[in-house]
């Protein structure tokens, strides 16, 4: 499963339902600069960042995935408040004491040699993020306030997860999502 001489390109997260995702897109799409910030992904939560599967290969690590989260479905979120990480990135922070749980048992899964690591945040901070600012850049406070803004009509709203997604790089800030359902 693990093969240091080996480089997957993917992640493990969460698709949110199509209608939360829609909505949020909608306004990524709406407020996307790209002399501010990269290309914003599809609206998801990660829960394994690329850093700490790109040794696994993903079918085998889809396998175990799919076992260990088995009995965490359906997972209760709540999309609670706009958030920030510096001036680096703007999120929607998610709160659920059950995608604490399931990020532990994926963790367990990973051999000792993985590197996890989360990006802009040390430790799992549940979030979807909205925009990131281009390397050596930050956000303008400007951009962060119209996200609040935007986004504050929408907040909080609840939803449900009911699978893990195997988010498979195709090409540069471009993912495949394959749910593992």
């Amino acid at each position: 499963m693990y093969n240091r001489n080996m480089k997957y390109h993917y992640y493990i997260g969460l698709q949110l339902p199509g209608d939360v995702s829609g909505k949020i897109a909608d306004i990524q799409r709406e407020l996307f600069d790209p002399i501010e910030s990269v290309k914003p992904l599809e609206p998801h939560i990660t829960l394994l960042p690329p850093p700490a599967v790109e040794h696994i290969n993903p079918e085998d690590f889809a396998l175990h995935a799919r076992a260990a989260a088995k009995s965490s479905w359906p997972l209760e979120l709540v999309l609670k408040e706009i958030m920030t990480f510096g001036s680096q990135a703007v999120a929607i922070r998610v709160e659920s004491d059950a995608i604490h749980e399931l990020q532990k048992q994926l963790v367990e899964l990973l051999p000792f040699a993985a590197e996890i690591t989360y990006y802009p945040h040390p430790t799992f901070l549940p979030h979807i993020t909205l925009a990131q600012a281009n390397r050596g850049h930050t956000l303008p406070s400007k951009l962060i306030d119209l996200y609040k803004e935007r986004l504050a009509p929408l907040l909080p709203m609840s939803c449900t997860a009911g699978y893990l997604t195997l988010f498979e790089r195709i090409g540069p800030r471009t993912y495949k999502a394959k749910p593992l359902v």
